[in-house]
């Protein structure tokens, strides 16, 4: 009788938790999904489309508050490069990103020969102007997303473009 009168108490905060984790992972989706790139625009201005480079990013949302990011690029079979990163969300305005693993240099615009697994943490801030989101990390990284179009500014001035 007990287990009765408590069931539907129980459904229902299951469902306002269930919703409510829905919503907040909701958030991502303008983020979530591959990214492949279009461009890459050296500080020089000489502009490598494929085949001359290939390359791809993967948003993938774990939950509210956490994201995988996975990066690849190549130029030729001999220079693949690979990056792993874990974004920790504060709030829609405040982020961590965590690189764990890279080899080839990982997400930067030159191959390096290597791999690593030491993991680099850098904070950023999430500005949003309507359906523009520019994420800028501490470590001079920005990331656009505006509706499927991403660019990614790398410190030392490279312009990648990516669709969805």
């Amino acid at each position: 009788m007990l287990t009765k009168r408590l069931a539907a108490p129980v459904l229902c905060l299951l469902l306002i938790c269930a919703s409510s984790c829905t919503d907040d992972i909701k958030w991502q989706n303008k983020f979530k999904g591959i990214w492949v790139l279009q461009s890459r625009v050296l500080p020089d201005g000489k502009e490598i489309t494929p085949p001359a480079i290939s390359g791809r990013m993967e948003w993938f949302p774990m939950d509210a508050e956490h994201a995988h990011l996975s990066f690849l690029t190549t130029y030729d079979p001999e220079s693949v490069q690979v990056q792993g990163d874990h974004i920790t969300l504060k709030g829609t305005t405040a982020y961590d990103r965590t690189t764990y693993m890279k080899f080839g240099g990982g997400l930067s615009p030159h191959y390096t020969e290597g791999a690593s697994t030491e993991t680099l943490t850098t904070s950023g801030t999430i500005a949003e102007d309507r359906t523009r989101f520019t994420w800028t990390d501490d470590a001079g990284l920005t990331l656009t997303f505006d509706g499927d179009l991403l660019t990614i500014r790398h410190p030392d001035g490279t312009l990648d473009t990516l669709t969805q």
